[in-house]
């Protein structure tokens, strides 16, 4: 039985519109040219393969995004990196513990951190001048995005790692692996998942799979939450209902998420889309949207939306 996303009306078999308030039943979808799978509309990028949906004839820009000074030698550009780095474990710290991030700052001095951060600016500083010097302005951009990715890397081997005291929750070690742009495989969305939010050590009704949910939760959820389209691969499905019903919940798909809290309206969010994280006291907010499930779940949801977001933008 197909239902529609906006009502939840019951309809007919094969409709493309709700014949009680006339919402569109499917979601826009488009067909990759490399890999022939669907994604949705609005996509830049292929989900399962990474080629670019719609190829746009423009100059690539060479305009400094970050203002670096490659030009001017790798030892301003040393110091331009470490100041970088700060910045990033700051942006990565308000997803944690946004009220102390002067501790975090105390432990990058306390357990020496900062040696391993100034050797590794010191190497990248070397090696991004070399290459500004041999390629010119136009491999700015290209430089900029290497620089964002090792040093996001970085921050977060210093959080996992060097403020296990600080963190509000324990946070899974395993996460860092994707941290290496070249280590993350965007067809293997599902594990990167499991391994951000780490279930075992959570306390919720999980189901791995379609066949492992009773078929009235899942019914549930298609009704009151899940409205993934059709060839849409659904990895995982969490109840949040008080009664165990499945109608309140979340959901990942190869597309994005899908939510309902209790009490809240029906909320997706496709990776790519995603703006603005912020966590707050006792719950986060995705595009200044609610979410709430424990303090641990929140956190490593929201480290996991950030990495995706990074990943798919």
């Amino acid at each position: 039985m197909l239902y529609c996303p906006k009502c939840h009306t019951a309809l007919v078999e094969n409709a493309k519109f709700c014949h009680q308030c006339g919402a569109a039943v499917e979601i826009p979808l488009i067909v990759c040219s490399n890999c022939h799978k669907k994604n949705p509309a609005d996509a830049r990028a292929c989900y399962y393969c990474s080629a670019p949906l719609y190829v746009v004839e423009i100059e690539p820009s060479t305009e400094p995004r970050l203002k670096l000074s490659f030009q001017k030698g790798k030892t301003e550009l040393e110091e331009e990196i470490k100041a970088l780095f700060f910045h990033i474990l700051e942006e990565k710290v308000a997803l944690i513990n946004p009220k102390n991030y002067g501790l975090y700052l105390e432990n990058f001095y306390v357990k020496e951190f900062n040696a391993t951060v100034g050797r590794r600016s010191r190497q990248l500083s070397e090696e991004m001048s070399a290459i500004f010097r041999l390629k010119g302005r136009g491999v700015v951009p290209a430089l900029e995005n290497q620089l964002e990715a090792e040093l996001s890397g970085l921050a977060m081997y210093h959080i996992v790692h060097n403020c296990v005291d600080v963190n509000p929750v324990v946070i899974p070690a395993t996460i860092l692996k994707y941290y290496d742009k070249a280590a993350v495989p965007k067809k293997k969305l599902r594990d990167v998942a499991l391994d951000f939010l780490d279930f075992d050590a959570e306390r919720i009704r999980f189901y791995p799979d379609l066949l492992s949910m009773p078929a009235e939760k899942l019914k549930n959820a298609s009704m009151f939450f899940l409205f993934a389209a059709k060839d849409e691969q659904i990895h995982f499905i969490c109840d949040q209902s008080i009664l165990g019903n499945g109608k309140e919940g979340f959901a990942l798909t190869d597309f994005g998420l899908y939510w309902k809290s209790p009490l809240n309206k029906v909320q997706k969010i496709y990776f790519h889309q995603i703006k603005k994280l912020e966590k707050h006291k006792d719950w986060i907010t995705i595009n200044k949207h609610f979410f709430n499930v424990s303090e641990s779940l929140n956190i490593k949801m929201i480290l996991l939306l950030d990495r995706l977001s990074e990943l798919y933008s």
